[in-house]
């Protein structure tokens, strides 16, 4: 189904790579111009020529020549989440977001339902 914003949640989660930007700036209109500081937001870009603006804070994560995937793995698990309900959405690399969205419903208890991912592609 299609992402929709639950108004009722305490803090949103953005996962994405360069491939899910154009998505992820819609997401960010849809959550409207109140999403500062209740909105976790993380993209892998290649290198930090890559960044762009965006409606809220961003955590830049850059792969410097690591593996598709490894570096936002490595930021999402990192984080320190706010207390609350979260809702999630993830776009990328099919076996990142695929592990990340366990993560998000295994060890940081956000509702399975709550939780929107897209694997774009696949690393070889």
């Amino acid at each position: 189904g299609r992402y929709e914003p639950d108004p009722s949640v305490d803090y949103h989660v953005l996962i994405g790579d360069e491939t899910a930007l154009p998505a992820m700036a819609t997401v960010l209109d849809a959550l409207g111009p109140d999403v500062t500081g209740r909105a976790l937001t993380f993209i892998e870009v290649a290198d930090p020529d890559e960044q762009q603006k965006l409606a809220c804070p961003v955590t830049w994560v850059h792969r410097e020549g690591r593996r598709a995937g490894e570096p936002l793995g490595d930021a999402v698990r990192a984080a320190v989440f706010p207390a609350g309900r979260g809702q999630a959405w993830l776009s990328g690399e099919s076996g990142c977001v695929r592990d990340l969205r366990r993560h998000l419903i295994e060890e940081r208890g956000i509702d399975r339902r709550l939780v929107y991912a897209t694997g774009y592609w696949r690393a070889r």
